[in-house]
């Protein structure tokens, strides 16, 4: 499966199964801020790197409940 698909799945189609893809699922003006920052581009980085990549920071709606530093 491509990344995108993967990312895809995992975010806005998620939504959409909970039928809540009007509030949460995407980044969009409107929309509960819900998102991981991770320390490498999973979309770029080596297929092999990708699960080595860390998280640095969590938001959830709209408010920083995490951050490594």
């Amino acid at each position: 499966m491509p990344r995108e698909q993967a990312l895809t799945a995992m975010t806005i189609n998620c939504a959409k199964q909970m039928f809540l893809e009007n509030e949460r699922g995407s980044i969009k003006a409107g929309k509960y801020a819900d998102f991981l920052l991770v320390d490498k581009d999973v979309l770029t980085c080596p297929v092999k790197e990708i699960h080595e990549a860390k998280p640095t920071a969590t938001y959830f709606e709209g408010k920083k409940v995490f951050f490594r530093e």
